[in-house]
């Protein structure tokens, strides 16, 4: 059923129905009654591909996300659904591990004309963004660097890094490993602000209790495998995210020691998982909720603006330190 094939069943004008669709205001009540009723009948659905193309817009959002995902993108990817849902924008979300996936996922959002692009993945640098956009693509990043040129939400991974290492430092550990460092050390803020605290408290720098790898429980597991079998191991580890830190534990109950009494853990990101653990884990909070509102707010200013200002928008978030019991703190105040 048409807009062509109600006109004619009501004896009025093509445009006059699609006005009444469209809840034009200065179309008669009565007449907008009849149309409505009987597109009703009729099982009427507008052409949204059709309406789109006269709007010269899709509707749709592309969104890049980091594979393998965490629970923390699979979160923060799922509000950024709701939040485009309520816009009634469609988000097609495609996952990216690789500089051959992201160049393959660059040409389907240039194909798909996508109104704008939001990206998650942390391993892109400066040239990979400029290329996204010279394509003209109106497009916002979470990403790790605030200061590449470019729309950037980010949360001050450095400081996360750097306030855990002296949290730690505060219930008496002098020496303090780390799990799941990045690849690429430049990229790996978190990782950054962790040594720098290290080095500036003049403890020990020991890069047999630096383990890289990904964000993986595989990654805490075999990492915290490697660190247990020391001669002489650290006291208390930072994990690259909450995830890898689960991971950890699981290897230290293995192996017959516990948490926090013999090795003290503390993680990123606050997962849900992260409160339920027998030993619940100190993590850094980064909040998704404002992460993926600010990242929306900000490509939909640059939708409505049908341009990008001269300025880049640049949003960075405080991290929050999550206190439970895996890094030991009940036990040095003195408390169940």
């Amino acid at each position: 059923m048409t807009q062509k094939e109600i006109a004619k069943i009501l004896g009025v004008s093509r445009s006059t129905v699609s006005l009444a669709l469209n809840n034009y205001p200065k179309i008669n009540k009565e007449t907008r009654e009849r149309i409505l009723k009987v597109a009703k009948l009729l099982n009427y659905r507008p052409n949204v591909i059709a309406q789109n193309l006269v709007r010269g817009k899709t509707f749709t959002i592309g969104l890049m996300q980091p594979f393998p995902f965490s629970p923390f993108f699979v979160e923060l990817t799922g509000r950024i659904h709701q939040l485009l849902r309520k816009r009634n924008y469609v988000c097609v979300s495609i996952d990216v591990g690789s500089e051959r996936e992201f160049d393959e996922t660059m040409e389907i959002f240039i194909s798909r004309k996508v109104d704008g692009l939001i990206c998650l993945i942390s391993f892109l640098g400066a040239e990979d963004i400029l290329r996204i956009k010279n394509e003209n693509l109106r497009v916002v990043f979470y990403h790790e660097n605030p200061e590449y040129p470019a729309d950037i939400v980010a949360v001050n991974a450095y400081k996360a890094g750097s306030i855990t290492v002296e949290h730690l430092i505060g219930l008496g550990h002098k020496k303090i490993g780390y799990i799941g460092k990045g690849i690429d050390e430049s990229t790996d803020r978190r990782y950054t602000g962790f040594k720098d605290t290290i080095i500036r408290h003049n403890l020990p720098f020991n890069n047999k209790w630096i383990i890289s790898g990904y964000g993986s429980f595989q990654t805490g597991f075999q990492g915290m495998g490697k660190l247990l079998s020391l001669k002489e191991r650290p006291t208390a580890i930072i994990a690259h995210n909450d995830v890898v830190a689960i991971g950890a534990v699981s290897a230290v109950y293995q192996a017959g020691l516990k948490v926090p009494q013999d090795i003290a853990i503390v993680g990123f990101d606050n997962i849900e998982n992260s409160k339920y653990l027998n030993v619940p884990l100190t993590t850094v909070e980064f909040p998704i909720e404002k992460i993926a509102k600010k990242l929306v707010e900000i490509l939909f200013q640059k939708i409505e603006n049908n341009k990008d200002n001269e300025k880049y928008r640049k949003f960075v978030f405080e991290p929050r330190l999550i206190i439970r019991k895996s890094c030991g703190y009940h036990l040095a105040k003195g408390s169940a």
